[in-house]
């Protein structure tokens, strides 16, 4: 497989002050959604792309999520405003070796699902991402994003989270039935 020299990770400031302090971009970080956990998605894997706006919609997304899931207050004094904002990180592709693959479970990503993109490629790594192989590449304040965006994530963010709670819901059921054990 020959690997982009330059690929793209997509988080925000208050994750990437966990990165640089544990010195690492983890690939089992929480997710935002209880199904995503118990289901194990993206369990073991650092999630990459070839397409800087995908990791900066990417960034965006987590932050929208982080903010639901924790319960954040966007008007709060309590906590830096700056949390929200997205960070993309740069990554020598070569220097990730073989537990670098193509992404087989990326059908339709983020952007596409908000503008006409088609040209984004989308990884995975097996393991952690050491921070020395780690560059902020881009900060984009979370206030320069136009509302209509802010909007348009949040409905796809709703819509993931409907479908989680459905899929837990349905856990649940076959638990208590005994289908599971």
């Amino acid at each position: 497989m020959r690997v982009p020299k330059i690929l793209y990770h997509g988080t925000t400031v208050l994750r990437w002050n966990f990165i640089k302090r544990e010195g690492l971009l983890r690939c089992n970080m929480s997710k935002s959604f209880e199904a995503e956990e118990t289901l194990g998605f993206s369990s073991g894997y650092v999630y990459l792309t070839t397409s800087l706006d995908e990791a900066i919609m990417y960034g965006l997304n987590k932050s929208l999520q982080d903010m639901a899931y924790l319960h954040i207050d966007q008007k709060s004094n309590k906590l830096d405003p700056n949390y929200r904002d997205s960070v993309v990180l740069s990554i020598n592709g070569s220097k990730l070796g073989d537990n670098l693959e193509i992404d087989p479970q990326v059908n339709t990503s983020l952007v596409q699902q908000i503008r006409d993109v088609t040209s984004a490629q989308w990884y995975r790594y097996r393991g952690d991402i050491k921070l020395k192989h780690l560059h902020a590449r881009k900060y984009v304040p979370f206030d320069t994003f136009s509302s209509n965006l802010i909007n348009k994530m949040t409905e796809i963010n709703e819509k993931k989270f409907n479908v989680g709670q459905l899929v837990m819901k349905q856990l649940t059921n076959k638990t208590k039935c005994g289908l599971l054990s």
